[in-house]
């Protein structure tokens, strides 16, 4: 596994989060927040997407290649992008649901999120490839031994550790939100919240996720037969996938917050 690989690109996005000068409205901050939560939503939905199709191809029903990007047969196709009911659509309608004023009123969008514009051509289309992107590097390493046919133990690994990983990056997500929250209240500083944070509460919030995740992983995954032997390399244990994972989620906390989040004195 080329572990340090997929941190540099599902880290890349620290490097290009911003940090907007002005004050969030109450608006804007409840736009983010429920990005947010939207986000995880839709990260849930699509690896699910993609672990009924990889359970699939094992039982006959589905070709490998239908189950990663750029996807395709019938049920991924649909699954993931289609326009009314998949999981891309749910997750920009949600984006502009919570944020973009043309969609519904008394909803702002932060400037801070692609200029200002949250409709499907701004934050609405970039936030969903932005996720996108991320979780498609991390499903060909997750499902990294489709074929041949592995053994019970192997897929039972394989499907844990995608599971966890995905209720990792919702409960991590979920301890940074509650902290943006508190800074957005003025009761704590905008510092606290950046990784690694410095508030105590949110840091034994992430760090009982983290310990969870771990375990919850390695319950399935141990030494082969355990876990897959035919990824080329050993396949990553609980902490090495929660590690990825903080390399993820950091940045986009950073993405997501991404404006002043002091608030407290604004209608």
């Amino acid at each position: 596994m080329r572990i340090h690989r997929w941190s540099v690109q599902l880290g890349v996005v620290v490097l290009l989060a911003g940090t907007a000068s002005a004050q969030l409205t109450s608006a804007e901050f409840k736009c983010m927040t429920n990005v947010s939560k939207a986000g995880s939503k839709f990260i849930t939905a699509k690896a699910k997407c993609v672990t009924k199709c990889v359970n699939n191809v094992w039982k006959g029903l589905e070709v490998p290649s239908d189950c990663f990007a750029p996807y395709g047969g019938a049920f991924t196709t649909a699954c993931i992008g289609d326009p009314s009911k998949g999981a891309e659509a749910k997750f920009g309608v949600a984006i502009q649901k919570a944020c973009d004023p043309t969609y519904k009123i008394g909803t702002d969008c932060p400037d801070c999120y692609s200029g200002g514009d949250c409709g499907p051509s701004g934050e609405a289309g970039d936030r969903v490839a932005t996720l996108e992107g991320q979780m498609d590097s991390f499903f060909p390493a997750l499902y990294c031994e489709v074929t041949p046919t592995p053994f019970l133990l192997e897929m039972r690994c394989m499907n844990t550790a995608t599971k966890g990983v995905v209720k990792y990056i919702a409960k991590s997500t979920r301890c940074y939100d509650k902290c943006n929250g508190l800074v957005f209240k003025g009761l704590l500083p905008p510092s606290a919240c950046t990784p690694p944070v410095s508030d105590p509460i949110v840091a034994a919030c992430l760090a009982d996720a983290r310990e969870t995740y771990v375990k919850y992983i390695d319950h399935d995954c141990g030494p082969p037969p355990a876990s897959p032997d035919g990824c080329g390399s050993p396949y990553p244990t609980g902490t090495g996938w929660v590690d990825l994972v903080d390399v993820m989620v950091g940045g986009d906390v950073q993405l997501t917050y991404c404006g002043s989040p002091s608030g407290a004195f604004l209608d």
